[in-house]
């Protein structure tokens, strides 16, 4: 296990509306800057949310009884003269957590919580801004938020990594980021928990680590590319690709909680999509909703041994639109939605619990508002879609009598 060992690093925390600088490093070098002033304060005029209440069109493959307003947007966030995009998002209870990073060279992240109690008014209540960290990956636990991603090597002794905030209502950063835990490989991309938490990490070198309450690595397992994990009743499921690696395949992983070093491993054959986001998610216990990317959508039936692709279906094709990858799926009740670049994203209705009958309602279109959607979260009516240089735009779902 690596532990925070760094040259100080400068955090910026915005809480509702007022500016706090913090200097930050490790208990070494906190006694060479405990010297410096005390942090400094300043009002912030910068519109970081633009609020609006448009009907969006959605265009219908289906007839529908759904009706999507786009009710904000959120700016894109700067970060040391970079642009930080939203690359994880979680919704949980009146609260959303976005995840920023910036796919590159220099290393930058950002994280930011808003208050959706008011669904055609939300808020951003806090925000952090990392200089030499890239944030890839959130986790709720209680108050505990857990983030993970790549760091700085010239900074840090490591580039993937995961630390907490104990509580993000309080949002302290000293024990932060003595929190922050170096881990294997080049980026953490997913977190996942049962009885501990599940990090996973990819692409050359990769594996799932397994990390305890207080973040010491107690286990991992070998396997490159993992892009994102999630938990099931029975353990955690993984979804893999081929990045920098000898795999001619991608794969879903199913991990028992018990033997970690025996997972089963279904061969995802047209999925490869180097470098490009995707993301697996478990629809109520029993379904694997996997955004593709170049693959496009599909469900896997995750009841039995069998594993059975339910559902598929193809990236949109558009002639004046050229990216349309599945770069993300959400879920709730029975609606789904896939994120697809540009095109803009999909909505999709269950009507029953095996997936022989879903519906592709229609789209809602992007291609003339230069967004991408990246990664799209759903949940209690409020939609939220990482839009790339966009920001992140909010919908809120409203079902017409």
């Amino acid at each position: 296990m690596y532990k925070a060992k760094k040259i100080p690093i400068f955090l910026l925390i915005i809480v509702t509306g007022s500016f706090f600088m913090y200097s930050c490093g490790s208990n070494a070098d906190r006694e060479l800057t405990s010297a410096k002033s005390a942090p400094r304060i300043t009002k912030s005029d910068d519109k970081a949310i633009q609020y609006l209440y448009n009907k969006m069109e959605l265009i219908a493959a289906e007839s529908h009884d759904l009706e999507i307003i786009h009710i904000a947007s959120i700016l894109p966030v700067e970060v040391d003269s970079s642009t930080v995009q939203a690359n994880d998002i979680i919704i949980q209870g009146k609260k959303a957590f976005i995840a920023y990073n910036f796919a590159g060279d220099p290393f930058r992240g950002a994280i930011q919580i808003l208050d959706i109690n008011k669904p055609e008014h939300p808020e951003i209540v806090q925000e952090i801004k990392f200089m030499d960290m890239e944030i890839n990956a959130l986790y709720i636990d209680g108050q505990k938020l857990y983030f993970a991603g790549a760091a700085d090597p010239d900074v840090w002794d490591f580039k993937s990594f995961i630390g907490r905030l104990d509580d993000f209502e309080v949002m302290n950063l000293d024990s932060a980021e003595n929190s922050i835990v170096g881990l294997s490989s080049h980026a953490a991309t997913g977190i996942a928990k049962k009885s501990n938490l599940y990090v996973g990490v990819g692409a050359a070198d990769g594996k799932l680590e397994v990390v305890d309450k207080d973040l010491n690595i107690i286990d991992s397992v070998d396997y490159p590319d993992i892009r994102d994990v999630d938990e099931f009743q029975n353990g955690i499921v993984a979804l893999a690709g081929t990045t920098d690696n000898t795999n001619t395949h991608g794969s879903v992983l199913i991990f028992d909680k018990n033997d970690l070093q025996h997972p089963v491993e279904i061969a995802i054959a047209d999925f490869s999509s180097d470098y490009h986001k995707a993301t697996i998610e478990v629809h109520k216990g029993k379904t694997l909703l996997l955004g593709l990317s170049e693959a496009g959508f599909k469900a896997m039936d995750l009841k039995n041994d069998t594993y059975e692709i339910i559902y598929e279906l193809a990236n949109p094709e558009d002639e004046n639109v050229l990216e349309t990858n599945t770069n993300s799926v959400s879920s709730d009740a029975d609606l789904i939605f896939t994120a697809n670049g540009a095109f803009g994203f999909r909505v999709f209705r269950i009507n029953d619990s095996d997936f022989e009958n879903i519906d592709l309602i229609g789209h809602v279109s992007f291609k003339d508002q230069n967004f991408s959607a990246n990664h799209i979260e759903f949940k209690s009516k409020h939609l939220f879609v990482a839009s790339g240089l966009g920001g992140v735009n909010i919908y809120l779902l409203q079902h017409l009598d």
